[in-house]
């Protein structure tokens, strides 16, 4: 019998609560220089503040989305095991059932970006290894002698390029026109979008070891912006 499993991690947030309080300083600074609304900086002045703090929305959006997703995916392939034994690979993960595939029932074995699908058994059933596990090349070579494994390009995925694209449309908008109806569109495109993703960090914070900072600084940024949106929707003719 062996067994395998991803092993357990702790993940180093020290970097990211040292960057966030960081951008949380900026967008207050950022904040108050606003509400002073200093004249002698110009439109060209105001114009790139609203650059840099449509540039640290998005960082914030992207960089705590992704650190809070990849932890995740991390704890839960820690949370699963496999094992080989009796001519069947076994996963087991607590508070699920077992899935058994019997190794000579394997239909398909599918190597992807950081997994291998197993695909087999009487009920057509699926196990996905992660490529972290303990012992990955030797259970892999086991696997192959039932099986050739066939390589899977990864999906690219379009909604997070969309996102992306959509957020840097209403930034170019809400900084650029002098329209109001198009500033308050745009911003409030912004907010959605943003509130989304705390939206989806709020979702996962009882399976994430810290995400209170991420979602405080999500909540904070979308304070600001809205902020910044009703500025700008101020001085727009």
């Amino acid at each position: 019998m062996s067994l395998y499993r991803v092993p357990r991690r702790s993940e180093n947030w020290r970097p990211f609560r040292i960057l966030a309080w960081g951008t949380v300083l900026l967008l207050v600074g950022i904040l108050i220089f606003s509400l002073y609304d200093p004249i002698d900086i110009g439109d060209s002045g105001r114009e790139l503040l609203g650059w840099a703090t449509m540039a640290l929305m998005v960082s914030v959006i992207v960089v705590g989305t992704g650190l809070v997703s990849r932890a995740n995916v991390r704890k839960l392939k820690e949370s699963y095991q496999f094992e080989l034994s009796d001519g069947r690979l076994s996963q087991t993960r607590e508070g699920n059932q077992t899935v058994e595939i019997p190794l000579a029932q394997i239909a398909s074995l599918h190597q992807t970006a950081g997994w291998l699908l197993v695909k087999g058994g009487e009920l057509h059933q699926k196990i996905a290894i992660p490529t972290e596990v303990s012992g990955f090349e030797e259970l892999k070579t086991a696997l192959v002698a039932y099986c050739p494994v066939a390589l899977v390009k990864p999906k690219v995925r379009f909604l997070p390029i969309l996102i992306l694209m959509f957020l840097a449309v209403a930034c170019f908008f809400l900084v650029t026109s002098h329209n109001r109806r198009i500033v308050l569109a745009a911003g409030g495109t912004f907010l959605l979008l943003q509130g989304l993703g705390s939206y989806s960090i709020c979702r996962l914070r009882k399976k994430m070891p810290r995400p209170t900072l991420v979602l405080f600084l999500n909540v904070m940024a979308w304070l600001l912006m809205a902020w910044v949106v009703y500025l700008t929707a101020k001085r727009a003719m």
